[in-house]
Parts: C-alpha cells; sequence; structure tokens
C-alpha cells in the first residue's frame, strides 16, 4: 500500500480552459487526443464545470453542454471554423471522449470546485514483483 508521497509537482493554474488542458495532457495516454482535439475536449470541459453549477441532474447536463448552443459557443471561443471543429468533434467521438451523446465520465475531473484551492491527481502504478511480461 502506498506509504508515502515521494513525488510532488506544484502546478498554478487557475480553474478555466488552461486547468482543463493541463487535466487533458495528463491523463493523455488514456485517451491519444491531438493537440487540437485537446482544446475542444477542454473547453467543453470547462462548460460542463460552469453549468453543473447551476444544472443538478447529469442527463440534463450533458444535454445541455453538447447541444446545437453551446457548441456554437464553443466553436467560437475556440476560433475555429465549423468545418474544423465539427472535424475534432469526430475526433472526440472516435477517441470515445464523447459517447452516447455525453462526455465520457472516466475523463471528467471529480470534485473539481470553485472553492478549493487546490485539486490533486494521483497516479498510482501498481508494481508487481513479476514485472511486464
Amino acid at each position: 500500500m502506498l506509504s508515502k508521497v515521494n513525488n510532488i509537482i506544484r502546478i498554478p493554474t487557475s480553474l478555466n480552459t488552461t486547468f482543463f488542458k493541463y487535466w487533458l495532457e495528463f491523463i493523455s495516454p488514456l485517451h491519444k487526443l491531438p493537440p487540437k482535439a485537446i482544446e475542444v475536449a477542454a473547453a467543453f470541459l470547462l462548460k460542463r464545470h460552469e453549468l453543473s453549477k447551476s444544472i443538478i441532474e447529469e442527463e440534463v447536463l450533458d444535454k445541455v453542454v453538447l447541444g446545437a448552443e453551446c457548441k456554437k459557443e464553443l466553436m467560437e471561443t475556440c476560433g475555429m471554423s465549423k468545418a474544423n471543429f465539427d472535424s475534432n468533434i469526430k475526433i472526440l467521438k472516435q477517441k470515445l471522449f464523447l459517447v452516447e451523446n455525453r462526455i465520457n465520465p472516466k475523463f471528467i475531473p471529480k470534485n473539481v470546485s470553485n472553492n478549493s484551492k487546490a485539486f490533486q491527481l494521483l497516479l498510482y502504478f501498481d508494481l508487481d514483483e513479476k514485472g511486464d511480461s
């Protein structure tokens, strides 16, 4: 079991698109998104976070975030043409970031709050004695 923390890296940021880009970059082995798709995904995560303050029900939240109005707003925020934005949406679906008209829950950082002063990501490498075979 984990006895003590042996590596801590502090990353100064604010709870904005930059935080969500950092999050997606750290977990990139899980989704393998290209840089432009990470930018779009980060915009979706930020919008979802902002709307989660007023929309409690997950299904409604996902429906609003992936609705036409939000997509248009995010396209403008990302400074992309419709064709470029749609191409990145297609990549997000192919890489399973978007699944069944919602953001895949495994890519949504949990317990992110505007009241918090920190967000911790714990990487737990389960090192077995057998090694990789």
